[in-house]
C-alpha cells in the first residue's frame, strides 16, 4: 500500500485492504477520504493509475442504494449530459463490506469553478445543460424523490417557531433582542404563506444544484455531479439554488444583489419564466434554508440559539432584496 493509506483511520484502512483483495484485485496507490458524513463516506481510489470514486452508505439504507444505481445507468444510457457513472465489478453494480453497501464509480477530472470567476460562457454552458437535463426520460418514476410540499413546510416552520419563541427570557436573550427576532420570523413566514403559490411540479429537478457538483476542464463544463436528491419540481427551484449558491461565494468587496439580478436576467433570457415561478423558486429555497437553520438551533446554549436567529434575520432581509430584483425583472 502507498503512504497516502497512512493518513486515513484505521477502519478506513481495513476498508481499502478489502477493496484491493475483493473488489479491484490489484494493489491500491493512493486512497484518500473526502466528503465524509452520518450517511455516507467517500474515497477517491487509485489503481493502476486509474482513479475511482467508491462510496459507502450504511446497510439500513439498501432501497436507496439500489436507487442511486438505477440513477446513475440512466443517465450513462441517455447521454445527454456528462456525468459520473457506476462501475459494475465483479457482475454487480454494488458491494457490501460489514455494515455497509459501496458503489464504485467513474472519476470526473475538473474542478468545481470560483464564483468570481463564473463569465457569462460558463454560465451559459450551465443553462445548457441544465435544458438538456430536463429533456431527459425518466422510466423509473419511483426512483424520483417526491416534491418539496412549500405550504405544509411554512405551516411546519410557523409552529416551531412559536414554540421556540417560549425560550426564558435571560439577560443574553434580552440583550440580542431575541422577542423581535421571532417577531419578525413569524412575519416573514406569514406573509410567505399569504403569497405562495402552487406549482404544478411535474418536471424532475437535480435537487442538489450548485457549483461544487458542475466541474469544469479547460475551461469548458466538463461534468454535473450528484444526482442523490433528484426529485419533483419546478425548474426555478434549481436555477434559483443555483444562482444564490454562486452570489454567497462571492468576495466580500463584490455586491451580491447586482451579481444576482446579471445572472437571473441571463437564466430568465434562456428559459423566459414568469416572475411568480421566480418566485416560487426563490420561496422554496429560503424555506428550506429556513427549516435546515432551525434544526441546528441548541435550546441549551443559548447563545449559539441567539446566533442562528439573528443569521436567520439576515436572511431574511437578503430574501427581501432578491424578491424586489426578481419584480424587476422585464415581462
Amino acid at each position: 500500500m502507498c503512504v497516502y493509506l497512512l493518513k486515513l483511520p484505521a477502519k478506513s484502512k481495513k476498508f481499502i485492504a478489502f477493496l484491493e483483495t475483493d473488489i479491484f484485485h490489484q494493489p491500491i496507490e493512493s486512497a484518500r477520504q473526502f466528503a465524509h458524513g452520518s450517511a455516507s463516506e467517500n474515497f477517491v481510489i487509485t489503481v493502476n493509475h486509474k482513479r475511482y470514486i467508491v462510496k459507502l452508505i450504511h446497510r439500513e439504507q439498501k432501497s436507496e442504494i439500489e436507487r442511486l444505481v438505477r440513477i446513475y445507468d440512466s443517465l450513462t444510457q441517455n447521454n445527454a449530459i456528462r456525468t459520473t457513472s457506476i462501475i459494475h465489478l465483479n457482475q454487480s453494480a454494488y458491494f457490501t463490506y460489514h455494515h455497509h453497501f459501496g458503489i464504485v464509480m467513474e472519476y470526473c477530472d475538473g474542478r468545481s469553478l470560483p464564483s468570481y470567476k463564473m463569465t457569462k460562457s460558463h454560465f451559459g454552458e450551465i443553462l445548457y445543460a441544465y435544458k438538456c437535463f430536463q429533456k431527459l426520460c425518466w422510466h423509473n418514476s419511483q426512483d424520483i424523490l417526491p416534491a418539496y410540499r412549500i405550504p405544509e413546510k411554512i405551516n411546519n416552520l410557523i409552529q416551531i417557531v412559536q414554540k421556540s419563541a417560549r425560550t426564558p427570557n435571560t439577560f443574553i436573550f434580552r440583550f440580542f433582542n431575541g422577542a423581535f427576532l421571532h417577531k419578525t420570523l413569524l412575519n416573514f413566514l406569514s406573509q410567505m404563506k399569504a403569497d405562495n403559490l402552487d406549482f404544478a411540479t411535474s418536471s424532475v429537478l437535480h435537487g442538489d444544484f450548485h457549483n461544487n457538483n458542475l466541474l469544469f476542464q479547460n475551461d469548458k463544463l466538463s461534468a454535473v455531479l450528484d444526482f442523490e436528491e433528484i426529485r419533483y419540481g419546478y425548474p426555478t427551484q434549481d436555477l434559483i439554488r443555483y444562482i444564490i449558491c454562486l452570489v454567497q461565494r462571492l468576495p466580500v468587496f463584490i455586491n451580491p444583489f447586482s451579481v444576482f439580478k446579471e445572472w437571473l436576467i441571463l437564466a430568465d433570457t434562456s428559459f423566459h419564466f414568469s416572475t411568480d415561478e421566480w418566485i416560487y423558486g426563490l420561496d422554496t429555497y429560503y424555506v428550506i434554508r429556513t427549516e435546515k437553520l432551525f434544526r441546528k438551533l441548541n435550546k441549551k446554549n443559548k447563545f449559539n440559539h441567539l446566533l442562528k436567529l439573528w443569521q436567520l434575520y439576515f436572511s431574511i432581509l437578503q430574501y427581501r432584496r432578491f424578491k424586489e430584483i426578481i419584480r424587476e425583472l422585464p415581462a
